[in-house]
């Protein structure tokens, strides 16, 4: 059915990626249909250009379902295309949402970091990077961070004080150990021509206290030069989960870990709704007409979903409550009405609820012609 005249417009040309409809970020830029691609491209561009001789860590900032991962494939999808033969960029892709403790993350992500410093096709002097690492990480296994970590020194002296050494020997010589060892790892990623890219996707999904330990990883055990960070997360989710923690605001603390933020542009609303008025059209094939009203839907929709469509993922899990009820019951409920109610289930659940109860107790109320406002 044409669901509204307002901005809807066949785009047979480029139809809408059948991975959208999962919830599973794109990865061709040609897929786009939000108008990402050339913010994703200018950023790729920022990080190609930065030297980074001592580091550098940018930000991504979007609420969730916004689409960040969409973009990061995006970014790297340009980065890998672009010419790299000037100053080569060797990527490392880390989740600290598959992993959970403060070990773990230690270990993981020094074991993905040394990974792609072990490929085939990376430079001999990044490969004995990738020797030292793997002595740097056992050496700090038994770290404890602090909220206080800020510097190697810090990182050096808390290490001292998580092993249990048993003589005071001991500890000095491990001290020496990890500084000599960082001090290493740092003069031959200097001298070595790459630069290496880390991107830490979902950073907000963590609970509170790793979400401090993944940035002290970043701003004081792997600082090390000619390393830039993508870091992706909704800025107050994790303003707010740092609040938590510490006597001094989680958003001062995010602004002490990264240098040049990003926020991703909003979503335009007139593509979510035309990507939601496809599917909805695709949908409803088969339905009588006289079971389809458009005036009627244009009304619902501006008065009532529209509110509810603010995120490339709220069209997804619209589209895919209706995918498979919708075909069932075709011929037997009011298309229109059936829409609503659906909008309502998942949007308003508590609204959706008090509904049933009104219902009739014999007929289910995704068929019955209840009137959404």
């Amino acid at each position: 059915m044409t669901t509204t005249n307002s901005n809807h417009t066949e785009n047979k040309n480029n139809p809408i990626p059948e991975n959208l409809l999962y919830d599973t970020p794109l990865l061709d830029p040609d897929e786009d249909r939000l108008g990402r691609k050339e913010f994703a491209r200018f950023l790729a561009q920022a990080i190609l250009k930065m030297n980074a001789d001592e580091g550098f860590v940018f930000a991504l900032n979007g609420p969730w379902g916004s689409g960040k991962t969409t973009v990061i494939n995006f970014v790297l999808h340009f980065i890998e295309k672009a010419d790299k033969s000037e100053i080569p960029l060797v990527v490392v892709r880390f989740n600290p949402w598959w992993f959970s403790g403060r070990e773990q993350l230690l270990h993981q992500f020094f074991t993905q970091f040394r990974a792609a410093l072990g490929e085939a096709d990376v430079s001999d002097d990044l490969q004995k990077v990738g020797n030292k690492l793997d002595l740097f990480a056992n050496i700090l296994a038994p770290l404890t961070f602090i909220p206080t970590v800020g510097t190697s020194a810090e990182v050096v002296r808390q290490v001292v004080k998580s092993v249990s050494a048993s003589t005071k020997a001991a500890a000095e010589t491990l001290n020496k150990d990890v500084h000599k060892l960082r001090v290493t790892i740092d003069s031959l990623l200097r001298k070595q021509h790459s630069r290496i890219l880390v991107v830490i996707d979902d950073i907000d999904r963590l609970p509170a206290e790793e979400i401090r330990q993944l940035f002290q990883v970043v701003k004081a055990v792997a600082d090390f030069p000619k390393t830039i960070y993508l870091l992706a997360f909704d800025r107050r989710v994790v303003s707010d989960a740092l609040d938590t923690l510490q006597s001094s605001s989680g958003e001062s603390y995010v602004e002490k870990i990264v240098q040049c933020p990003f926020d991703l542009p909003s979503s335009d609303r007139v593509s979510l709704r035309r990507l939601l008025f496809e599917q909805i059209d695709e949908i409803m094939k088969g339905t009588p007409e006289e079971l389809i009203d458009t005036v009627e839907f244009g009304n619902l929709y501006w008065d009532g979903i529209d509110s509810f469509i603010k995120t490339p993922r709220d069209v997804k899990r619209y589209i895919n409550i209706l995918r498979p009820t919708y075909p069932i019951l075709i011929g037997d409920v009011h298309s229109v009405d059936f829409l609503g109610i659906q909008a309502l289930r998942l949007f308003a659940p508590e609204m959706y609820l008090s509904l049933i109860h009104i219902s009739e107790p014999t007929r289910p109320l995704y068929i019955s012609y209840a009137v959404f406002c």
